[in-house]
């Protein structure tokens, strides 16, 4: 008897059934996970985006949360380019997975915040083209983006407007992201953007318009895929 194909999708730590932070350390870990760009590496073939990256990534959003739950409570500073707590940088895997279940730390409530964030993290909507090695730069721990699109597309506005003229048929930003939006003060410095998220209320604000935006670019990329298939089918 043929032992039954298990279909990578069906793992209980596919990043498809990631939805809580915890299954997201551990899916995190994986020396052979399957990321959210190779997931969707079809649908981006089609739409000709040659290189991809995640929109909003997990490890910054949540270090963000990390400082919006517990501002006040811990000795964080504010760096230009980082969060510290002590002499540890809070962005980080290591020290995110530490503070996990921390009469120290308040992070119950964070990842219920996070989770709607969670269930919408493996969706083509939150994947878009990128300039060559600008996936591996925005996340740098050290520059001060976080891993956040408009923190890391102001501080490359020149290569940010090449990428939407490039993409400017099917990138889907107009409305979300578009020239004028990282040129707004706060997301100048690291600081001026951490006040805009600095409290719990705050920063649920903030998940919310990343769950939007996520849910609008899901809506117009299915679209769009379905009129590529529709115009191939009459060939």
């Amino acid at each position: 008897m043929k032992e039954k194909k298990t279909n990578k999708k069906d793992e209980p730590y596919h990043i498809k059934n990631v939805n809580t932070v915890e299954k997201m350390f551990v899916w995190r870990t994986q020396t052979n996970k399957t990321d959210v760009e190779k997931c969707h590496e079809k649908e981006t073939r089609k739409l000709g985006w040659n290189n991809t990256d995640v929109l909003y990534s997990f490890l910054g959003i949540y270090a963000i949360g990390v400082y919006a739950y517990n501002n006040g409570k811990m000795p964080f500073k504010i760096t230009d380019f980082l969060i510290k707590e002590g002499r540890k940088n809070i962005y980080n895997d290591k020290f995110l997975m530490s503070i996990q279940n921390s009469a120290e730390y308040n992070t119950k409530d964070l990842n219920n915040a996070i989770k709607p964030f969670l269930e919408r993290y493996s969706k083509i909507g939150n994947v878009y083209p990128i300039w060559p090695g600008g996936n591996t730069a925005k996340g740098n721990a050290t520059i001060g983006c976080f891993d956040i699109p408009e923190l890391y597309f102001a501080r490359n506005y020149e290569w940010f407007t090449a990428l939407l003229r490039i993409y400017k048929g099917n990138i889907y930003f107009a409305g979300y992201i578009d020239k004028r939006k990282p040129k707004l003060k706060k997301y100048s410095s690291l600081k001026l953007f951490l006040k805009t998220v600095d409290t719990p209320e705050k920063y649920k604000v903030f998940i919310g318009s990343i769950c939007e935006i996520i849910d609008n670019r899901t809506v117009d990329l299915i679209g769009e895929l379905t009129f590529i298939d529709m115009m191939k089918a009459k060939e």
